[in-house]
C-alpha cells in the first residue's frame, strides 16, 4: 500500500479552482497527474481486458496445427511465445501461448505448428538466440526496437537476419488489432486469461520535452508484458509468410465441393471423376 497528499488537503489550494478544472474535463490527465497526485492513462492508450477477451473463439488451445505458421518469442527468464497466422491480410487468428523454459522446448513448439518463420526478441540472451536462429530449418528473425528514431516502417536485413520496427509503431499495431476485434484467440481459458492481463500492461503516454516543449509517444510497462511483445513478433513474422487459410476453410471448401457435385451432369466413370 501506499499514501500520497493532493491537493485537495493544502490550505494554499483554491478548492473552487480545482473543482473548476474537475467539471471541465479539458485535460483530465493534467487534474489527476498535477492536483490529485494520480496515475491518468487514457483508456485509448491501453487495452483493458475485455478488448482482448472479446476475440475468444469457441476452439480450444490447439496443441499442433499443420500450419504454416508464424511465431513471436519474448526472451527473458522464461521464454514467452505465441503462435498464429493470418487468414486475411487485415486479421490474426493465435493457435498456442506458451511460456517454455528452454529454446529445446521452443523448437518442439515451431515443429508441432509448423512454424514457417519466427521473431525473437534480441535481448537478452543474444548468443543463444542467435544459436536457436542458426539450428532452425526456418528462417528466425531477431527484432531490435528502435525508440527514438522516425516511423520508418519495418526494415529487413537479410545479411544479419535481424528486423528493426519503431517500437511505438509495432505496439500501436498491437493495441489497434485487438481493438478493432481483428484477433482471434483460443476458447477463454486460464492460459488466455493470462495473456489479456499482460496485455493491458503496456500504456501509451507523452512525455514533453522540457527544452523545446516537443511530446513524445511511447509505451510504458506498468506490469508483466512479455504476451503484448510476443504478439508484436508474431505479428511481425507473419510478414514473412502471408496470408494462410485455415484447417476449417479447406474442410469446408472440399465439403461443398462434393455437396455440388451433380451426377447426372459428370460422366459415370469414377476414374475421370
Amino acid at each position: 500500500m501506499g499514501w500520497w497528499i493532493s491537493q485537495p488537503n493544502s490550505v494554499y489550494a483554491d478548492p473552487g479552482k480545482i473543482l473548476r478544472m474537475f467539471t471541465e474535463g479539458t485535460n483530465p490527465a493534467e487534474f489527476y497527474n498535477s492536483k490529485l497526485g494520480m496515475a491518468w492513462i487514457s483508456a485509448e492508450n491501453r487495452l483493458t481486458i475485455n478488448d482482448v477477451l472479446m476475440g475468444c473463439g469457441q476452439d480450444v488451445m490447439a496443441v499442433r496445427d499443420p500450419g504454416a505458421c508464424a511465431a513471436g518469442v519474448d526472451v527473458g527468464r522464461l521464454l514467452h511465445v505465441v503462435i498464429g497466422f493470418k487468414p486475411h491480410e487485415k486479421t490474426f487468428q493465435v493457435c498456442h501461448i506458451a511460456s517454455v523454459s528452454s529454446f529445446n522446448d521452443l523448437a518442439d513448439l515451431c515443429k508441432r505448428f509448423n512454424v514457417k518463420a519466427a521473431v525473437c526478441d534480441i535481448e537478452p540472451e543474444t548468443r543463444q538466440v542467435r544459436q536457436f536462429q542458426a539450428d532452425s530449418r526456418f528462417p528466425v528473425w531477431l527484432c531490435d526496437y528502435q525508440e527514438h528514431t522516425s516511423h520508418t516502417g519495418v526494415q529487413w536485413s537479410e545479411d544479419s537476419g535481424i528486423v528493426r520496427v519503431n517500437r511505438t509503431e509495432m505496439l500501436d499495431t498491437v493495441h489497434d488489432y485487438f481493438s478493432s476485434g481483428k484477433v482471434t484467440l483460443p476458447l477463454r481459458c486460464s492460459a488466455v486469461e493470462d495473456y489479456a492481463k499482460e496485455l493491458t500492461n503496456v500504456a501509451k503516454v507523452s512525455k514533453e520535452d522540457q527544452v523545446t516543449g516537443s511530446k513524445e509517444f511511447r509505451y510504458v510497462r506498468i506490469g508483466p508484458d512479455h504476451f503484448a511483445h510476443a504478439t508484436a513478433y508474431a505479428l511481425l513474422s507473419t510478414k514473412r509468410i502471408g496470408t494462410v487459410s485455415t484447417y476449417h476453410e479447406n474442410y469446408q471448401h472440399r465439403v461443398k465441393a462434393q455437396i455440388d457435385f451433380d451426377p447426372h451432369t459428370h460422366d459415370q466413370d469414377m476414374g475421370e471423376f
